[in-house]
């Protein structure tokens, strides 16, 4: 399933430090389409291709396969040049076309008739349904009930650390909530910093890890009990009032 309320935009103005009176939640638009999947390209590179892992996963790659053959400098050479031009193209090439035509074919046939309200699309928020399984590797039977999942949560690169993620957020539980449903679903991994952050700030729990890239990073399943939520945001907010 997609929620239909996760776009965010902001007013048109050149100043980037926003506040919540220019910020709107809104349903999906057909116009929004080139400008979402532009906002998911950018974070997903941004997030996971930074130079810092680009550099680890080339040495890596290179080091298993010149491993039987290391006494050869020119093979050494040649190797190291080789996988560097490879991981370059897949970055600006590959993922970059594969990123585009995931988001295309995933949200074009959820999006909604075009809207007379101008803002500039600065984010957004998407839910998929899934069975989820408490052990690793196992079978998800197809009586186990489906949750929500996020599948897609990208802020613009020139709005982050301003609180975006955690408004899109707040507005998806509360979205749930009014569903009745008891539990939200999540699965990033250690490389996504500030994605985990959020989602521990937010009330996520792990319930699973299992590493990826040759166990250079984690890939970390987690899930938020929407009711708790609530009782611990009415409690603070009682707290705040005495």
């Amino acid at each position: 399933m997609a929620i239909s309320e996760g776009i965010l935009n902001e007013n048109k103005s050149s100043n980037k430090n926003i506040s919540s009176e220019n910020i709107k939640i809104r349903e999906f638009m057909d116009k929004d389409s080139d400008d979402v999947q532009k906002i998911y390209v950018n974070s997903m590179l941004d997030s996971t291709m930074q130079h810092f892992y680009v550099l680890i996963l080339w040495i890596v790659l290179t080091y298993f396969t010149i491993k039987n053959n290391a006494s050869h400098i020119t093979l050494i050479v040649f190797v190291f040049i080789g996988w560097g031009f490879f991981l370059y193209m897949n970055a600006n090439g590959f993922i970059t076309n594969k990123i585009c035509n995931e988001a295309q074919q995933s949200i074009r046939h959820e999006l909604h008739e075009l809207s007379k309200m101008k803002y500039n699309l600065i984010g957004f928020l998407e839910f998929q349904a899934t069975r989820v399984s408490k052990k690793r590797n196992s079978l998800i039977p197809l009586t186990s009930p489906l949750l929500p999942q996020i599948k897609y949560l990208c802020v613009d690169s020139n709005y982050k650390r301003q609180g975006i993620a955690t408004m899109l957020m707040e507005h998806a539980i509360k979205y749930v909530y009014k569903k009745q449903i008891k539990k939200i679903m999540v699965i990033t991994s250690t490389w996504e910093e500030p994605a985990m952050d959020l989602f521990y700030k937010l009330g996520f729990i792990e319930i699973m890890r299992s590493s990826i890239v040759y166990g250079l990073a984690q890939r970390v399943n987690m899930a938020l009990d929407v009711d708790l939520w609530f009782r611990h945001r009415k409690a603070s907010k009682l707290i705040n009032y005495i």
